[in-house]
């Protein structure tokens, strides 16, 4: 703030100065400097505020990007349990086929 307050007391004083010294005509020569100060200054916080607000969008994508990869990550584990679950009902029921395979053409021979 003190800056801001120093740097217009000292435009205030320039533009006073320039209009003692040249009247009119030194602040309408002068009002182009001036305006291009002032939008540089203003373009300078805009880009300094835009900078920032895709920061925080980054952060934000980014958390959003883990919370599908832990999502994932968590899908992918689940399944492998259906598939390892899966795998052993096979094994068993091939067992359990095998076994009354053998039971049946031990019933044949035996009719």
């Amino acid at each position: 703030m003190t800056f801001r307050r120093t740097w217009r007391n000292r435009l205030e004083e320039l533009i006073t100065l320039i209009y003692k010294s040249y009247g009119l005509v030194g602040i309408l020569v002068i009002a182009p400097i001036v305006a291009c100060i002032y939008i540089w200054r203003e373009n300078k916080s805009l880009h300094y505020s835009t900078a920032r607000q895709i920061a925080l969008s980054h952060e934000r994508v980014a958390s959003a990007l883990q919370e599908r990869v832990m999502d994932a990550q968590s899908i992918t584990n689940k399944l492998v349990e259906i598939v390892a679950e899966q795998a052993a009902v096979n094994r068993e029921t091939s067992l359990i086929l095998d076994r009354l395979e053998t039971k049946l053409s031990v019933l044949r021979v035996r009719s």
